[in-house]
This record gives C-alpha cells, sequence and structure tokens, in this order.
C-alpha cells in the first residue's frame, strides 16, 4: 500500500524520529521505504480498531497469539515476545537458519508480538526490520 492511500484511511500522521515513520490517531504507527508501507506498529490503543488478517490485536496474551498462529512455525519465543518470519514468494514460515540463509530481505516479513503491558503487534519487511529503512 502507498503512503498516500494509507493517509486516505488514516487522516495525517505525525512524524516519529525512526526512519520515515508516522504516528497516527487509535495507536498506529506505521513506517514508508519509498513512499511505500513496509512497517505496521499497533499499540495499545489500537485495540477494537485494527487486528490483523487472523485477527490479532494489541495486548493479546502468549497463549491466545499461539491459538492464532500456532507453535509450530515460531522464530522465537520468550515470556515478552513471539515472531515470526514469513517468506512471501515461497509462502512458508521460515526457521532461525532458513531466514539467516536467505538474501532476498524484501520477499521475508515478519510479525512479532509483544506480550508486555503494552503489548504492542508488529508488522515489518525483514529490511525494515534490521535496519529502519
Amino acid at each position: 500500500m502507498s503512503q498516500e492511500e494509507a493517509e486516505k484511511i488514516l487522516g495525517e500522521g505525525t512524524s516519529t524520529s525512526v526512519g520515515q515513520s508516522y504516528q497516527y490517531n487509535n495507536g498506529i504507527t506505521i513506517g514508508y521505504r519509498d513512499s511505500k508501507v513496509v512497517s505496521i506498529i499497533l499499540n495499545k490503543d489500537s485495540k477494537g480498531y485494527f487486528k490483523t488478517a487472523r485477527g490479532a490485536e494489541a495486548g493479546m496474551t502468549h497463549q491466545e497469539i499461539l491459538d492464532l498462529y500456532g507453535k509450530e512455525h515460531v522464530l522465537v519465543e520468550s515470556e515478552r515476545n513471539i515472531d515470526y518470519a514469513y517468506h512471501i514468494q515461497k509462502e512458508t514460515f521460515l526457521d532461525e537458519k532458513s531466514l539467516q540463509a536467505e538474501k532476498d530481505d524484501l520477499a521475508i516479513y515478519r510479525a512479532s508480538f509483544m506480550l508486555t503491558k503494552e503489548g504492542q503487534v508488529i508488522l515489518l519487511d525483514q529490511r525494515f526490520a534490521t535496519t529502519f529503512k
């Protein structure tokens, strides 16, 4: 999605200090590269407004995330975090070894669920995840 399309839905955002990211009403922060969406962060204020395609939203518990996304393809799991990596061209989840071997960081999307008081949902491409660009 382009920045123009996102802002038709979200309105005008406020620039943040991270890359080309903007905060919008209702608890959403969007990161852009070349005027295209490359990251979405849903914070606690987004609950009830925004969900992932599988129904995850900010503030969900560890078990609720695992119920939606499963344990089989977890890339990283701790008490405070669950991460998944997905290769869009190969249509498969990646483990740590295949993620490190993959050269095309634009073909990989990450879903990171922060299981803290803030309970953020972070969706981003691998390049933004590693460079904030």
